[in-house]
């Protein structure tokens, strides 16, 4: 049975822009310039998810720049190309794009629900996150998010693919992969700086492509193809890999007609348009031919777009009325007993109203495992290859991009204290091993390296890992948790498990299922302090 439950709404606006894409910021604040109360929620913890996640650095060489975004993301002051652009400088200026303009945003939010007034039109969006549900009040939505997720959600059709083989691009930087002999990575120009040790060096970056089958465009199946490339392209020596593949999505909204490419100018407002009044989709599933896609993945054209979809979305806002009364729009509740709560403390004390709605409404099942284990950090990768040895079905969910935690992806790569027998010397052995380096040093690591070790294992033992995938509530059967919410860049629904480890580090997962939880501190941004180590790209 599910449970009923209110939803805080923490803000009203005109336009919401869920996706932070460089596209989607674009977007938000041509709307704002024009007039509109603006809001932009992001599910990664920065802006430029499809530049930064997925390495686009390098642009075209005959690729416009033609608004002011593209040219300060993409060239110098004098009018010279960056030759690459780094990570650091695309996101701050984007995080500038919306502070100047004056859109409000919010990090590490995924869409969950439309939400939709009497009449069933656009109302506003139910966004998820580690602190449960939350909504946000508005006329106008754009999807940015890279595979339309929110319009999956709203039920808006899309084109037909029943799986075959998908072209994925990888980057990588400091090295080509185990066994390429130069003909497969193709270079990409100019030099990287980087770091190794204390010293400063220049790097090589290499882009990979993979023709690969993929039975269904899913979760689960995008998750399976994300470590077979990652099979493929590692090597010790390597600085930095990006996040995620990136490639042209097979599907398109269907709204009866694909938009052929006219230019940034020309092509037609309408092809981000779906079959629900004042929803739109901005990115590569928009209602445009697949080769018109691979032009919107350029970030340029999609920021050129995105400007005029907002200045439109703005106009749009102000002549949609506001509703009194608004709902998610998934009101007949699933079978399951799922639920996300609201635990964040600001949400809860200034929430300007709440909305009614089941938690569990139509979700999709993604999978059943017989153990979930939350979180890949230092606790969780070790638990989840732990379970895949005993012969279980373990899935691992990691909101990030790498196992490890603070020892890998926070870099934070020395012992301090502890016993270091057991787990930790086999660890220890196989990044020895990983290594190949005679003067390894048993005290300290390659977070890369570590980070590789946890994966290979784990997918040695049969264990399945799924990046990116947030989790924001339970599925419960009685006093016992039986399941998870996750949310993905490729979808969002259930997966079951026999049992879950909540290793989340801020017990997420208890929080969900109603256990007896304290806030140590809600004066600090940060309870433990870790310093900030440098990452060598």
């Amino acid at each position: 049975m599910a449970i009923k439950q209110t939803i805080p709404v923490i803000l009203d606006v005109d336009v919401i822009v869920v996706g932070g894409s460089s596209g989607g910021v674009a977007c938000a604040a041509a709307a704002a310039r024009a007039g509109a109360r603006v809001f932009l929620a992001a599910a990664e913890t920065y802006l430029g998810e499809d530049i930064c996640a997925t390495g686009q650095f390098w642009l075209p060489p005959a690729t416009p720049l033609d608004t002011p975004l593209a040219q300060a993301l993409f060239a110098a002051a004098d009018g010279t190309r960056t030759i690459p652009v780094r990570p650091l400088d695309v996101k701050r200026r984007l995080d500038d794009e919306l502070i100047e303009s004056g859109v409000s945003f919010l990090f590490g939010c995924a869409p969950a629900d439309l939400l939709t007034d009497r009449a069933n039109c656009v109302a506003g969006v139910v966004f998820a996150s580690k602190s449960g549900l939350f909504a946000v009040r508005g006329r106008t939505v754009i999807d940015a998010t890279p595979a339309a997720q929110l319009a999956r959600v709203a039920s808006v059709p899309f084109t037909a693919w029943a799986g075959g083989t998908i072209r994925l691009h990888r980057v990588t930087i400091g090295h080509r992969a185990t066994g390429d002999d130069g003909t497969q990575g193709r270079l990409l120009p100019g030099r990287v700086r980087g770091e190794t040790g204390q010293q400063s060096v220049e790097l090589d970056a290499f882009e990979y492509t993979f023709e690969l089958p993929i039975p269904t465009w899913s979760p689960a199946g995008l998750a399976e193809l994300e470590q077979v490339v990652r099979d493929r392209i590692w090597h010790t020596d390597q600085n930095w890999t990006a996040d995620r593949n990136w490639c042209v999505p097979p599907q398109a909204v269907d709204t009866g007609t694909l938009h052929a490419w006219q230019g940034t100018d020309g092509l037609a407002l309408e092809a981000f348009a779906t079959t629900r009044p004042n929803l739109f989709v901005l990115g590569p599933c928009a209602a445009v031919t697949r080769d018109a896609a691979a032009k919107l993945l350029l970030a340029p054209h999609a920021i050129a777009c995105g400007e005029r979809l907002g200045r439109q979305a703005a106009d749009a806002a102000g002549k949609a009325r506001r509703p009194a009364t608004v709902h998610p729009l998934h009101g007949v509740a699933s079978a399951a007993d799922v639920r996300e709560p609201c635990t964040c403390g600001r949400f809860l004390r200034e929430h300007q109203a709440r909305v009614r709605g089941p938690a569990g409404a139509e979700f999709d099942e993604l999978g059943a495992f017989d153990v979930v284990v939350v979180g890949g950090g230092t606790g969780g990768a070790p638990a989840a290859i732990a379970a895949a040895r005993t012969g279980a079905r373990v899935l691992l969910l990691e909101a990030l991009y790498g196992l490890g935690g603070v020892g890998t992806l926070g870099c934070i790569s020395v012992y301090y204290y502890g016993n270091r027998s057991g787990f930790t010397a086999e660890v220890t052995e196989g990044l020895r091993k990983l290594s190949g380096d005679p003067a390894f040093k048993p005290d300290q690591w390659n977070p890369l390296h570590k980070a590789e070790w946890f994966r290979r294992n784990l997918r040695q033992a049969n264990g399945q890992i799924w990046f990116g995938a947030m989790v924001s509530g339970v599925v419960m059967d009685g006093p016992r948790v039986c399941g998870v919410v996750v949310n993905t860049p490729w979808g969002r629904g259930l997966v079951r498990a026999g049992a879950v480890v909540d290793a989340t580090g801020n017990a997420d997962v208890a929080a969900a299922a109603g256990a007896a939880c304290r806030i140590v501190s809600d004066a600090d941004l940060a309870i433990q302090g870790t310093g900030l180590p440098s990452l060598p790209f």
